[in-house]
C-alpha cells in the first residue's frame, strides 16, 4: 500500500470513494445526500482541496486502485486562542474491505506530519456521536474529547 498526494488523474476514483463516504454517513445522519458527491459543487470542493496550499489531499493506493483518501486543512490561529494553530481533518474514508489494516493510520500519520510541518500544533476533527467505529479509531490514534455540538429540531 502506498500513501501519496492525490493527483488530478485520481479524480474519478476519488469521486467514487466520496460517494461511498456519503452513503456511509447516512447510517448516522439520514439527512446526508449521497448524490451530492456527484455534483459540480462537490467536484469543485474536491479539486479546490487538491490545489490549495493550506490543504492536504492524500490517497491510499493498493495494486493500482485507490482504497481510501484523506482531506485536511491548516487554519490560521483563532484570535481568541493565539497559541493554537489547528489542522482540521475534513474528510477521511477507507473502503470497507480495507479497514483495520493500517490504511487509516497511514493516512493520519501523513496528515499529522504535514500539519506539523505547516506549523500546526493541534489536530481537530468532527465525528458523528453514533459512529463508534470511527471514534474508537481516532481515540486509538491519540485524539480526545474536546468540544460538543448540540442540535435541536424546530
Amino acid at each position: 500500500m502506498e500513501i501519496r498526494k492525490a493527483k488530478l488523474e485520481d479524480f474519478e476514483e476519488i469521486k467514487k470513494l466520496s460517494y461511498k463516504l456519503m452513503v456511509n454517513e447516512t447510517k448516522f445522519e439520514p439527512s446526508f445526500q449521497p448524490e451530492y458527491a456527484k455534483t459540480e459543487h462537490s467536484d469543485n470542493y474536491l479539486k479546490g482541496k487538491m490545489e490549495s496550499e493550506s490543504a492536504l489531499f492524500l490517497v491510499a493506493e493498493q495494486e493500482g486502485k485507490l482504497i481510501g483518501f484523506l482531506i485536511g486543512t491548516v487554519y490560521p490561529s483563532p484570535k481568541a486562542r493565539q497559541s493554537v494553530t489547528p489542522a482540521v481533518l475534513d474528510n477521511i474514508y477507507i473502503d470497507t474491505a480495507h479497514r483495520n489494516k493500517g490504511v487509516g493510520k497511514g493516512l493520519l500519520e501523513g496528515f499529522q506530519a504535514w500539519a506539523k510541518g505547516k506549523g500546526s500544533n493541534k489536530l481537530r476533527l468532527g465525528v458523528h456521536h453514533k459512529n463508534d467505529e470511527a471514534i474508537r479509531f481516532y481515540k486509538n490514534f491519540g485524539f480526545s474529547d474536546f468540544y460538543l455540538k448540540l442540535e435541536k429540531d424546530i
